[in-house]
């Protein structure tokens, strides 16, 4: 709880209001703060290098609030990885995304942001 003050304090200094940040700006914030506490170092590590190879080309100078159900489907569908690796990016971008809503930088109505995720059926790409 500490950490999540923190971080929305950071967050308004970025751009000066926490809603226009960008997904490159928020991923870094992601790591520093919530991988540091939450997750392994090992998995941080490997959490970044998917960002960095997959994620980031794609949504890097997207607003994080601006993202779209649509653009993570066709994302996710359209990745030429192996099946493991699909599922491996969509678990990391479910993760940054859902921390993004709990700071309530996105607000998805009656759902999770993992049901957003859940729509989208990787294996029917292969």
């Amino acid at each position: 709880m500490k950490n999540t003050k923190i971080l929305k304090i950071k967050l308004k200094k970025t751009k000066g209001y926490s809603i226009n940040i960008t997904f490159d700006e928020f991923q870094k914030i992601y790591f520093k703060e919530y991988g540091k506490t939450d997750i392994k170092k090992s998995t941080a590590y490997n959490y970044k290098t998917t960002v960095k190879n997959h994620i980031n080309p794609k949504f890097k100078n997207i607003k994080v609030k601006d993202i779209t159900t649509q653009q993570i489907n066709d994302f996710l569908l359209n990745l030429k990885l192996k099946n493991s690796s699909k599922k491996k990016t969509k678990i990391v971008f479910s993760s940054i995304m859902e921390y993004a809503k709990k700071l309530k930088i996105i607000y998805v109505k009656n759902l999770s942001v993992k049901d957003l995720f859940r729509r989208t059926n990787i294996t029917d790409t292969l």
